[in-house]
């Protein structure tokens, strides 16, 4: 579900006079989130451009696009390499980052 879709749906349901547990139990949310929604008037107020937290891979990153560019995709193999430069992260985390660099940028054609 879309942040458009739920913010409608959180909105539907309020209108109708569900209270905000009802609501949060309907679409399996919290009560919190309900709350967000409910409060924000349109889903724009929702969709923000948060900055990216840090993480322990930012300072591998370009590392990780060059060896990316030179055809190394297996996730498991470029950990390793990571280790061996410092790299303390999961192998989830890389395998994430370079499942961002497998996609075509925005704008971009293939």
């Amino acid at each position: 579900m879309t942040t458009r879709q739920r913010h409608d749906a959180v909105h539907d349901l309020h209108h109708r006079g569900l209270g905000t547990a009802a609501i949060a139990r309907s679409l399996g949310l919290d009560r919190k989130t309900v709350r967000r929604y409910r409060d924000a008037a349109t889903p724009e107020q929702l969709l923000t451009d948060t900055p990216k937290r840090n993480t322990q891979l930012d300072a591998y990153l370009s590392y990780l696009t060059h060896r990316w560019d030179e055809g190394t995709t297996n996730a498991v193999q470029l950990t390793a390499e990571l280790r061996t430069k410092g790299y303390r992260g999961s192998e989830r985390s890389v395998a994430s980052a370079a499942a961002g660099l497998a996609r075509p940028k925005p704008g971009t054609c293939d």
